[in-house]
């Protein structure tokens, strides 16, 4: 039989009541099978909080920095700089927006999902020799 899956909000709800019925840190890490610094970091918002454990039991929300360059302003004029130009090199969309090489690529790839591919000539086959089938 397998061992049911524990979720990491379900392991800090289970610290938190523990660290709330006054156990120590080791007792809870080694118990639940979680870092001592998890729980460390538990304890110490909880004193912050005073004891409420609302505010606790959920983790922070994940912010964007805010000096982020791929905003969605920047990837629709680079979006618009290829429309006009479909076979400008990514390097040098990468000097006209001065921003590094890769982060053009990123844009290409993840929030664009363009791919680059270099234009071949296909091979003429004579249908007269045998060998070519």
């Amino acid at each position: 039989m397998t061992a049911p899956i524990l979720t990491n909000e379900m392991k800090r709800h289970a610290v938190i009541v523990a660290l709330i019925a006054n156990h120590g840190d080791l007792e809870i890490s080694r118990f639940l099978k979680v870092a001592r610094s998890f729980v460390y970091k538990i304890r110490c918002e909880l004193e912050k909080e005073d004891g409420n454990a609302s505010p606790v039991s959920k983790r922070k929300k994940h912010s964007k920095r805010s000096d982020s360059i791929r905003t969605p302003e920047f990837i629709q004029e680079v979006k618009q700089n290829i429309r006009d130009n479909p076979g400008k090199s990514m390097r040098s969309i990468a000097k006209k927006f001065c921003v590094s090489e890769k982060t053009i690529r990123n844009i290409m790839h993840e929030d664009i999902r363009y791919k680059s591919c270099k234009k071949e000539e296909r091979k003429k086959t004579d249908l007269s020799d045998p060998k070519d089938f």
